[in-house]
């Protein structure tokens, strides 16, 4: 009896005992599974050994673990195409957390602030360190108080660089329901509509500023005559009528240069190209200008190659770079003074040139004087009727073949104004 008793206890205790293994391996691999995130798959004769309760909890949990996978992946998939996008749009784009800290920074952002960021990674750091503007700081901290903040432009200035940019920006939900709310900021690059609208400003104040001289003297001399004509010594009123005369002709001629300067940078401008010899189109200007030379005592000295030199160009823009030279080597050089004008080609280049042996221009004044209404001299240069347009329109004659323009002053007095026009095989 105490045999069988035995037995029966052995054969129990075994079969509890290779229960236990068979569990314990079950819930090894299990675990190991679902760390791994795959199916447990469990085939062969072990298949047939599991409990009707553990197949059922492998098919439950084989179930949970696929639609975690697959949930995983489509979450991989988004974040992916969400990062593709952002980083191909043409807005600067950054997203921090709630500490400020830069979680993504897109390829715009990166290359609008280049000399900000240079090579360091930015990924991590705060953006109050790489961006010190308190006007930046002031929208984070609207976001974070409202959950949105309205468009604002702010300017960045680092060492002589200044940037202007229209930022805006909102929360985003974090992945996690316990994390803290994300800060979306979209940063729209505005500096060159900035620094056009700069030179738009200044420009209505200075055609405004040349204009109010000539029409405060015309209303001025208008008044006088209006009044005293009949009084007025014949001899007075003719001096009058010769101011009145002088700056009706100085409004024209802005007007005129301002037109002129208009139709040339408008996107419309005509680039006609036709076969032009710049040694025959010397030469004819030459001949128009040879009264007024002979009037200020100028002695021209002409430097030109005997082979005709060939550029693809329109004639009257030609004619108007070289007829706005001669007037400003005319108007700003003393009684007597020899010009020097020449063409020639150099590294396939047509070279335009005129050279005078004035007072020549300050270093510091050369690089603006191809701006509009710059003078080196304002009175002076009112006083000689010039209406500070002509070497601006010289330039971007130019530019409209792809020329290039420079000023040097000439060893031992003068100015050499050079127009550079490429010539095509």
């Amino acid at each position: 009896m105490d045999v069988f008793v035995i037995l029966v206890l052995s054969v129990a205790l075994i079969y509890f005992i290779r229960r236990y293994l068979l569990y314990r391996n079950y819930v090894k691999h299990l675990g190991a599974s679902l760390k791994a995130r795959q199916s447990y798959l469990h085939e062969g004769e072990n298949e047939t050994r599991k409990s009707k309760y553990m197949r059922r909890l492998t098919k439950r949990l084989n179930k949970l673990i696929l639609e975690n996978s697959n949930l995983n992946r489509a979450r991989t998939s988004h974040s992916e195409q969400l990062e593709a996008t952002l980083e191909n749009m043409g807005e600067g784009v950054v997203i921090l957390d709630g500490s400020n800290r830069i979680l993504m920074a897109n390829k715009a952002l990166r290359n609008s602030f280049n000399s900000w960021i240079g090579s360091q990674k930015i990924t991590g750091q705060r953006l109050e360190v790489l961006f010190s503007n308190s006007g930046l700081l002031a929208i984070i901290d609207q976001i974070k108080a409202n959950g949105t903040s309205e468009p604002t432009e702010i300017e960045f200035i680092q060492s002589n660089e200044k940037r202007w940019v229209r930022v805006s920006g909102a929360k985003a939900k974090a992945d996690s329901s316990e994390a803290e709310d994300l800060i979306l900021l979209i940063f729209y690059e505005i500096t060159q509509g900035k620094e056009q609208e700069t030179i738009r400003r200044e420009f209505v104040a200075n055609v405004s500023h040349e204009l109010r001289t000539p029409v405060t003297i015309i209303k001025g001399y208008a008044d006088t005559l209006n009044q005293d004509s009949e009084t007025m010594p014949a001899e007075l009123r003719m001096r009058f009528l010769g101011k009145l005369q002088k700056n009706a002709d100085r409004m024209n001629d802005l007007l005129e240069d301002l037109l002129s300067l208009a139709k040339i940078e408008s996107t419309e401008a005509s680039t006609t190209k036709e076969p032009i010899g710049l040694n025959a189109l010397v030469n004819h200007v030459l001949s128009i200008y040879s009264d007024r030379f002979q009037n200020h005592g100028v002695d021209v000295s002409l430097e030109v190659p005997e082979e005709e030199i060939e550029v693809q160009a329109d004639r009257s823009k030609l004619e108007q770079v070289l007829e706005n030279l001669l007037n400003n080597a005319t108007k700003y050089t003393p009684y007597g003074t020899t010009l020097k004008i020449g063409a020639q080609l150099e590294n396939k280049a047509a070279i335009l040139w005129v050279e005078d042996d004035g007072n020549g221009v300050p270093e510091e004044d050369l690089p603006r004087i191809f701006e509009r209404f710059y003078r080196v001299e304002k009175g002076r240069s009112r006083n000689k009727g010039g209406t500070g347009l002509g070497l601006s329109i010289v330039k971007r004659i130019a530019a409209l073949y792809d020329g290039t323009v420079q000023a040097e002053n000439v060893k031992g007095g003068g100015l050499r104004i050079q127009i550079n026009l490429p010539i095509k095989d």
